[in-house]
């Protein structure tokens, strides 16, 4: 199992990178192209030299400026997907060659949570389109109306679960690298990466806050750094604070006057984005890193001197931008009220964070063993919170987006793995050697500032955030031998993923399906149709699905052949709800018509249609978006007679 469920990840992860650039070629047609050369050509540097992925870590926080020149348009998160198949590649031969080198302390967690993401979003793509496969190749074609196109859906939730899968696969590859060579190829690139990303923040900052920043950010004021994300510049700034104290022990007796200009700029950088997690994730990494520095340094005079005119100059230099705007600020309008700030007010901003908390809650009653399906919370956060419309975002709390997408089938690893991993963090060891404790307050801010937002979204983030546990597990020490997992851990983890996908397949056909969801809504939502002819009558494709507003207490469909289609005859089903309405063979020279009762106090209906000719099969008709029949309802007070229009 140690080889075989390893393999099936980085399996998953290639087929999924397939079509992901397929998904997203419509607007980058050069995409697969770049996709697969970057692949080939990374793997190919990897297996030369192991420091080939220096080069891609270098590009890792200028990643969505690089991808926004080459592609053009808006920024758009899941075409950071090309940064990920370059990483990919470039671990993919030593990925190949081993088996899971993770600690086996977290091991089973960690693989089952990414077996459960790789099993289970298939499903939830396909649940997305209704189990109609045509719908991603060719919506036009079938009129589909729908909120979203399940094109875009199946886009994020293809990014969104990359990020989670290669990210364990990332840890397990950083876990076989040598201390020597880690800090070498990874820290130092990812480092020299920040310091453009402080660079370019700070530019924004003093001199045109709209350079490389033409967001919403930019729009207000905020720094976006090189990542066109505020929030998301802010926080990689704040964590690396520590980062770079710690990595700066490699440049001798220049570590101080550099630390210091670093951490500075850095410091600076939070600023600028005006972001209130970040300038809170800065304040515990500074904390930890300053007793961390004192173990190390010995403290004089002049040295508090010099501290204090630091402050000083730092402090200037922070009214100096003035277009920018300041996250004191921005943190006072979020939680300062008309009576002023109350411990009562800042909890309850921080738990509803603008109706997300709410949603995220009604999610995990609605459907707590099994969530809403990985990747689909920003789509359906306005669905569970009917008080306003919300912009698309995420639970704005880690535990809580996990179990709102996931339920407590899917989220139990991974919140196993948290707990885990946290009393490792705050399990402190005698004579630490110096930065160990500034990694920890990495960690610790890192996983403080996860409880009212989720940072780890972004492929930048997520990857660097598995850097730092490996740091620290390598600057702790002794690294322990990798073992294997017993069988009946292999058990546990096998009996997961299993019950997982069983019951998001179950939700999928039932609860989750989007036309059962758009029932108790008011959006529409339709497929196979054409529009209504002058007798009422639409067009259908071999699989046709309507949710109808009901006019009045008797249905009746009628179902003839459309005009010049192919004369075979087909195999029709219709049904009302799950009640059968129509079953039998329609020719050329028939028509059918049945009639059903609508319950009362029942706002819309869900209409479904099926035709298959003699000997075809069911997938091959649910590819077929030529009309093959036509269909018409009507709506009355009183039944029906047989073959008579109905009285409204």
């Amino acid at each position: 199992m140690e080889r075989f469920t390893k393999l099936l990840l980085i399996a998953w992860v290639a087929a999924a990178l397939v079509i992901e650039a397929r998904l997203l070629s419509g607007g980058w047609p050069q995409l697969p192209w770049l996709m697969a050369a970057g692949v080939l050509a990374a793997a190919a540097a990897a297996s030369i030299t192991p420091r080939a992925v220096s080069l891609v870590l270098l590009a890792t926080y200028a990643v969505p400026v690089l991808v926004r020149l080459m592609a053009g348009g808006r920024t758009y998160a899941p075409r950071e997907v090309v940064w990920l198949a370059l990483l990919f590649g470039a671990m993919l031969p030593d990925l190949l060659r081993t088996s899971w080198r993770l600690p086996a302390r977290w091991r089973g967690p960690l693989v089952a949570g990414a077996l459960v993401v790789a099993v289970c979003s298939p499903i939830v793509v396909l649940r997305e389109t209704d189990f109609m496969p045509g719908l991603l190749l060719g919506r036009e074609q079938w009129h589909l109306v729908a909120d979203l196109w399940p094109s875009l859906l199946a886009s994020w939730i293809g990014f969104t679960t990359l990020t989670l899968v290669l990210g364990v696969l990332w840890f397990d590859w950083l876990c076989g690298q040598p201390p020597e060579r880690f800090e070498r190829d990874v820290v130092t690139p990812l480092a020299v990466s920040v310091c453009v990303l402080i660079a370019v923040t700070l530019y924004q900052y003093f001199v045109d806050v709209t350079f490389l920043n033409e967001s919403v950010y930019g729009a207000r004021g905020r720094a976006g750094g090189t990542t066109y994300d505020a929030n998301v510049s802010g926080l990689l700034a704040a964590l690396w604070i520590g980062g770079l104290f710690v990595r700066s022990e490699a440049l001798g007796r220049l570590r101080a006057p550099i630390g210091i200009v670093a951490a500075c700029g850095a410091g600076l950088a939070v600023w600028a984005t005006a972001s209130g997690s970040a300038l809170a994730t800065a304040a515990v990494v500074v904390l930890f890193t300053a007793v961390d520095a004192a173990r190390v340094f010995t403290l004089r005079l002049r040295h508090i001197a010099v501290g204090a005119l630091l402050l000083v100059l730092v402090a200037g230099l922070v009214l100096a931008g003035g277009e920018t705007v300041s996250p004191v600020v921005r943190l006072q309008r979020r939680f300062v009220g008309p009576s002023g700030l109350s411990i009562r007010g800042v909890a309850t901003v921080l738990w509803n964070r603008e109706g997300y908390g709410p949603s995220a809650v009604a999610m995990i009653q609605a459907h707590p063993w099994t969530g809403v399906g990985v990747g689909m919370f920003h789509s359906l956060a306005s669905s569970y919170y009917t008080e306003k419309r919300m912009q698309p975002d995420n639970a704005q709390n880690w535990p809580r987006h996990q179990l709102a997408e996931l339920g407590v089938l899917g989220s139990a690893p991974w919140l196993l793995w948290f707990v885990l991993f946290s009393a490792y963090v705050f399990r402190l060891r005698r004579r630490e050697p110096p930065g160990t404790l500034t990694l920890r307050g990495m960690l610790i801010a890192f996983g403080l500032v996860s409880m009212f937002s989720v940072p780890g979204q972004s492929p930048a983030v997520a990857m660097t955030f598995w850097v730092f546990a490996n740091w620290l597990r390598i600057r702790v020490g002794p690294v322990e031998p990798v073992r294997p997992l017993s069988p009946m851990a292999w058990s546990g983890v096998g009996l997961i993923v299993a019950l997982a996908a069983v019951t998001t397949t179950v939700a999928a056909a039932t609860t989750l399906r989007p036309p059962v969801r758009k029932l108790n809504a008011s959006a529409p939502y339709s497929y196979g149709l054409g529009a209504a002819g002058e007798d009422g009558f639409r067009p259908a494709a071999a699989r046709a699905v309507s949710v109808v507003g009901v006019a009045a207490r008797w249905m009746q469909v009628t179902v003839r052949f459309e005009p010049g289609a192919d004369s075979s005859p087909l195999d029709l089903r219709l049904t009302v709800d799950g009640r059968s309405v129509l079953k039998g063979q329609l020719s050329s020279s028939t028509q059918l018509s049945g009639v059903i009762e609508v319950p009362p106090r029942t706002r819309r209906v869900l209409l479904e249609a099926s035709a298959v000719r003699d000997g075809e099969r069911t997938l091959t008709a649910r590819l077929d978006s030529t009309p093959r029949y036509a269909i018409k309802w009507e709506f009355a007070g009183l039944r029906p007679g047989p073959g008579s229009t109905p009285e409204r």
